[in-house]
């Protein structure tokens, strides 16, 4: 089991709607420091309950440049038919619910910045998504327990 201890939050994919087909590109991750960390992205809830709708593509991509030359990351990338490469984009048929997909990744030997292309099929285009950095080899700057690492509000129970 990999525990989260020093963890740092940050917005994947502010949300809001992705044209029906159009591609989009997440905000930018700075994973230094950082060993492990867990992603959720989400779409709204499918127009019906046969719609079988899904991303139409999504992938991460890694690069040491915070603005150029990124590359596809195989295993996390997400294909639409079981004969690809890199993992299964699920379909969704839940009318009530959003999907979630939860990815945790390792990023020891990763590099520097990471960020998602996805494309949204039909019918489901409000999307937003978060990372949360663990494992940090230090605790990050200005994040006390008390605060959480880019939380605006952290309530402890």
């Amino acid at each position: 089991m990999i525990n989260l201890q020093n963890v740092a939050r940050r917005q994947l994919l502010n949300p809001g709607t992705i044209a029906t087909n159009a591609t989009s590109v997440s905000n930018v991750i700075d994973r230094r420091g950082f060993n492990y960390a867990i992603a959720s992205v989400s779409h709204n809830p499918a127009t019906a309950t046969n719609s079988s709708a899904q991303w139409a593509s999504f992938k991460w991509q890694e690069s040491d440049n915070a603005t150029a030359n990124f590359t596809d990351i195989t295993t996390l990338t997400g294909n639409t038919s079981a004969a690809g490469s890199g993992f299964l984009i699920p379909t969704h048929n839940d009318t009530a619910n959003a999907q979630v997909i939860t990815f945790r990744i390792d990023l020891r030997g990763r590099r520097r910045y990471l960020r998602t292309i996805q494309q949204a099929g039909s019918g489901h285009n409000t999307v937003a998504g978060e990372i949360i950095l663990g494992t940090a080899e230090q605790t990050p700057a200005g994040t006390g327990l008390t605060t959480g690492a880019g939380a605006s509000t952290v309530v402890t129970a």
